[in-house]
């Protein structure tokens, strides 16, 4: 399995464009699924831009769109739906699916001034429609969610989101139109709208994997709350990893995160992320030009050491380089390199990695300074001791 961020907020890659929208291009060993399209094209030229950009040692799975098995539209905005008719002039068999309310429903958003945000509708073969209005299998391994029982608080950025009804009249909306995706353990919550504790009570399959925006903004929930759901998230969920973005505030993600620690990941533009199996175990690598290559270990997947130490290494050498340079600008840039740093030099990963290398089991040309007891040591005291002059 791998999923690939081909559209959103935010991007680490300048090549690749952003937008307010969502769309992930996700891979099986059995089906092609695009997870929303986005507000626009966006997600067909990253898409593009992205096969010539994909780092060696990647699996030769392709962005390429028309051999894509099912779109699925998780509601019915414009920022997840709006990219639906620049995939069809490129797409000629796969299967829409799709709630009937997210295409007959017209929605609004009182952010600021009131504009409509329904997703423009391009005209669809009726047999490429698959309506969703209750939970189901449109396929082997693929489940949409429906109807999502809202049992949990809903995200207080929902107050000012609306339907207009048949008499003109603007009323809440209540997202009925709103889906959810599932497959092979990876849970799609699109915007998640109906909450996310929803999403999860609704899924009664097991979850390694969250990917989605939160629809928690900046300045609606209070970090109190914030990080109360994180809590829970890590209680009731441990063995779920969390990737979000897109409708996710930067502030709320870092409070949450402050609670979750790596549970919880951001994605961007160009997020790539693979699964694959290993002396029988499943391995997540994380790998692109947007985010930095890593691999990951707890009860689900474990790290590929080599690639660990390569991206701490560079953590390493980007707060070497700020703490030499001695700006106040550069000191800011690396305060989550540090933490990073700190954390991990803590860490039971760090003595492994530092036994490796005294056993001799790392390859000669790994760079690795960040193994350096003294190296490590002295950073992080030198720049405890710039911020004590600083206070």
């Amino acid at each position: 399995m791998k999923w690939t961020v081909l559209s959103d907020n935010r991007s680490n890659n300048s090549s690749l464009s952003t937008e307010h929208g969502l769309s992930i291009l996700l891979t099986t060993e059995r089906h092609k699924i695009l997870l929303d399209t986005g507000a626009s094209d966006v997600f067909i030229r990253n898409a593009e831009l992205l096969d010539i950009l994909t780092p060696k040692g990647m699996s030769v799975a392709r962005n390429d769109l028309s051999d894509v098995d099912y779109v699925f539209i998780s509601h019915g905005h414009s920022d997840h739906a709006g990219g639906l008719r620049y995939f069809l002039e490129q797409n000629t068999k796969a299967k829409v699916i799709v709630s009937p309310d997210a295409m007959s429903d017209k929605f609004f958003s009182k952010r600021g001034n009131l504009h409509s945000i329904t997703a423009d509708w391009p005209e669809i073969d009726a047999a490429r429609l698959i309506l969703i209005d209750q939970t189901c299998e449109i396929a082997e391994g693929i489940h949409v969610i429906a109807h999502i029982p809202q049992v949990h608080p809903m995200p207080k950025g929902n107050q000012n989101l609306y339907l207009q009804n048949a008499n003109g009249d603007f009323i809440h909306d209540d997202f009925l139109h709103e889906l959810a995706l599932y497959v092979d353990g990876l849970l799609f919550t699109g915007c998640a709208h109906s909450g996310l504790e929803n999403i999860l009570a609704a899924c009664p399959w097991p979850v390694h994997t969250v990917v989605g925006g939160f629809h928690l903004l900046d300045g609606q929930e209070t970090e109190e709350e914030l990080a109360a759901l994180a809590q829970r998230l890590k209680a009731n969920y441990p063995k779920t990893l969390f990737y979000t973005s897109h409708c996710t505030g930067d502030n709320v993600f870092d409070v949450m995160q402050d609670v979750m620690g790596e549970q919880l990941q951001s994605f961007r533009c160009g997020t790539m992320n693979e699964y694959i199996y290993r002396n029988g175990k499943k391995v997540l690598v994380l790998a692109g030009k947007s985010v930095p290559k890593i691999i990951r270990e707890d009860s689900i997947c474990e790290f590929l050491q080599i690639e660990r130490i390569k991206w701490m290494e560079q953590r390493f050498n980007n707060a070497l380089a700020a703490i030499k340079d001695g700006s106040a600008d550069s000191l800011k840039v690396i305060e989550k390199d540090v933490a990073e740093l700190s954390k991990y030099y803590g860490s039971e990963l760090w003595k492994q990695d530092f036994a490796a290398d005294e056993a001799g089991n790392l390859p000669p040309d790994l760079k690795r300074g960040v193994l350096s007891e003294d190296g490590i040591w002295n950073l992080l005291s030198d720049y405890r001791e710039i911020q004590k002059k600083k206070q």
